[in-house]
């Protein structure tokens, strides 16, 4: 189990211009090295993504919606 820890979830299609926001995000992070957090794509989020962020004290969520 995952404790003081941070997950991003960077929500969008990325083929659908600026609903692809949340991907970029995440790119940029992983280019800039924010190695500490926990990144997971998701065209949208699903029931089973529940048990993933319970494991997470902090949980991040970058959609544009």
């Amino acid at each position: 189990m995952k404790k003081n820890k941070t997950i991003v979830f960077g929500i969008g299609n990325i083929g659908r211009q600026d609903d692809g926001l949340g991907w970029l995000f995440l790119d940029h992070l992983k280019e800039k090295q924010f190695n500490h957090l926990d990144l997971e794509y998701r065209y949208q989020l699903q029931i089973e993504d529940a048990e993933l962020i319970c494991n997470y004290d902090t949980v991040i969520f970058v959609d544009a919606v």
